[in-house]
């Protein structure tokens, strides 16, 4: 695995400052670390009209060894970059607290960034996690803290994990969520009412077995809710896609595509421009007996019939997808974790970008990293046709920074 040898001196040069204390970034590609005492786990970074937002969850240490109650966070930076605020959920103060957040996606909407993920309380050690949903203004402020659980759907037991978000075109969310004890449905689809943040108005449950949930669902041009997963046997998942209608949930098509290895599908994304329709990453193990996981990439057209899958090996190791995107021109721009050969990472792993075209082929790949762990954990395609990268690097042991990065078009910083 090549490395990106601009880098290396940045990481030696800013590695031990947090945000107050790097220099402020004023050209069109940067590379900036948020960070605190605690350590930080990214989530996404989203463009806004004047600048990004960043969402991430924070551990924080409580009496009990090993166990952290987590925050939800918010960044605030300008269009170079640099921070404008930040705000954590729930707030610190002096009165003990043990309601516990994490985050998973977030969405902007015309007044709001919506977030969703998940909550439970630290101090009953059997309560199952409930889906969180978490809503605040442009200044970070909290509109609404709402959660939906197992117990108001029926299912006493079961813990509820928030993953993806969309609006519909009657300003309601829709939540794509992961669950368990339900026997095989293990994924759920919920209309929420919009202006208290809280009323469901119609639920639907999904699966065939283990299964995932990809961080994204969409509305298409035609008005149909789509997302996707996998769902099988452990030992062979599928990828799958699901177009249901956007009124009740109920399922238009429901294709699984069946390769006999196990892939797991984490992101998803439509595809605008070129050939349309939906694209998928993830993980395969279609090669493990060679040379461990590796990126697994499906195209599929709009309505769910194959267009191409490419299986992506950057190493002997560990290589999983962990984020995608359309860009213009109908190609995809992807985010990777690959696990670093011992003579360029000392075994660590970097974060990896890649430019698919239209029709799969790889146009660039792009490593970002040093001898520490470093994750990406989302990427976008950015209004001047850059990409915004967000990812994290590890300082020590399991303690981890947030990393924004921001390339050009042919990849560079």
């Amino acid at each position: 695995m090549k490395k990106l040898l601009l880098f290396i001196p940045l990481i030696i040069l800013f590695g031990c400052q947090d945000e107050q204390g790097a220099k402020l970034a004023n050209k069109n590609t940067f590379l900036r670390y948020f960070g605190s005492e605690y350590s930080h786990t990214p989530n996404l970074a989203l463009e806004a009209t004047d600048g990004f937002i960043l969402l991430s969850t924070i551990d924080v240490p409580t009496d009990v060894i090993g166990r952290f109650q987590n925050k939800i966070k918010l960044t605030k930076t300008d269009l170079n970059g640099n921070l404008l605020w930040e705000r954590v959920y729930p707030e610190f103060t002096s009165a003990v607290s043990t309601l516990s957040l994490r985050a998973s996606s977030m969405i902007i909407t015309e007044d709001a960034y919506v977030i969703v993920g998940e909550q439970n309380d630290l101090a009953d050690a059997s309560d199952p996690t409930d889906i969180a949903l978490l809503k605040v203004d442009f200044d970070g402020q909290v509109i609404a803290l709402e959660t939906i659980s197992g117990e108001e759907n029926g299912l006493l037991s079961s813990s509820f994990s928030g993953k993806g978000i969309t609006q519909n075109v009657n300003g309601n969310y829709i939540i794509l969520a992961s669950l368990n004890n339900k026997g095989t449905d293990n994924m759920l689809v919920t209309e929420v009412l919009s202006s208290d943040a809280n009323t469901q108005l119609w639920t639907r449950f999904y699966g065939d077995g283990t299964g995932e949930v990809t961080k994204r669902l969409f509305i298409n041009r035609q008005g149909e809710l789509v997302w996707g997963g996998s769902s099988g046997q452990l030992s062979a998942l599928d990828a799958r896609l699901v177009r249901s209608r956007p009124n009740d949930g109920s399922a238009l098509s429901n294709k699984s595509y069946v390769t006999n290895f196990r892939e797991v599908a984490l992101d998803m994304t439509t595809v605008v421009g070129g050939t349309p329709g939906y694209a998928f990453i993830g993980s395969t193990n279609q090669n493990v007996g060679q040379n461990g996981e590796d990126i697994f990439v499906l195209k599929v057209d709009p309505s769910g019939n194959e267009y191409f899958t490419k299986v992506i090996d950057f190493n002997l190791q560990n290589d999983i997808g962990i984020s995608i995107s359309s860009i213009g021109d109908g190609g995809l721009i992807l985010a990777a974790n690959g696990t670093s050969g011992t003579d360029l990472g000392f075994g660590q792993s970097d974060m990896v970008i890649v430019r698919l075209s239209n029709t799969g082929e790889e146009v660039w790949r792009k490593n970002f990293g040093a001898s520490a762990k470093d994750e990406a954990a989302s990427v976008r395609q950015t209004s001047d046709d850059g990409y915004l990268i967000f990812g994290s690097t590890e300082f020590g042991t399991n303690f981890k920074k947030l990393v924004l990065l921001k390339i050009d078009n042919n990849g560079e910083l």
